[in-house]
C-alpha cells in the first residue's frame, strides 16, 4: 500500500479537488481528494492506494486544484507520504499539526512519513 497526504496552498491546504495517479509497471490507479462520499459524512483526506501483490512503483502524478502538476518518484511502499505543492509552502499552523501527527506515528512504530515539496518554506503564494 501507499498513502498520500496532499498539502496545497492557502485555505484549501487539504487539496480538495486534487487528483493523484499512481503508476506501477502493470497499471494506473487514480484517486481524488473529496470532502465526503455521501450525505452528512466526512472522510480522511489522505489517498490510499492498495497494491495487492505489486512491489514496484514507477511514479505518482498529482494534479493540484489550481492545475499545476507534481511528479513524485521513488516512493516507498507501506508508508504515508506528504506531498506539498511546489512553490506554496505549508501554513505554519498546518505544519505544527502535521509535525505532531508524524511524531505520534513514529512513537507508535507505525509507518513513517516522507515529505516531497516545500515543507519548510514559510512563503505561501497567493495566485
Amino acid at each position: 500500500w501507499v498513502e498520500l497526504r496532499l498539502i496545497s496552498a492557502g485555505r484549501n491546504w487539504e487539496a480538495i479537488g486534487a487528483v493523484a495517479e499512481l503508476y506501477t509497471p502493470t497499471r494506473k490507479i487514480t484517486r481524488f481528494v473529496h470532502t465526503s462520499y455521501s450525505f452528512a459524512s466526512s472522510n480522511d483526506h489522505r489517498l490510499h492506494f492498495g497494491l495487492g501483490t505489486e512491489t514496484t512503483l514507477r511514479r505518482v502524478v498529482v494534479t493540484w486544484p489550481g492545475g499545476k502538476k507534481t511528479e513524485v518518484q521513488k516512493l516507498r511502499l507501506n508508508r504515508i507520504t506528504d506531498v506539498v505543492e511546489q512553490g506554496t509552502g505549508v501554513p505554519p499552523g498546518v505544519r505544527l499539526l502535521l509535525d505532531a501527527d508524524k511524531q505520534i506515528r513514529s512513537r507508535a512504530g507505525s509507518a513513517d512519513t516522507v515529505t516531497h515539496g516545500d515543507w519548510n518554506s514559510k512563503q505561501i503564494s497567493r495566485q
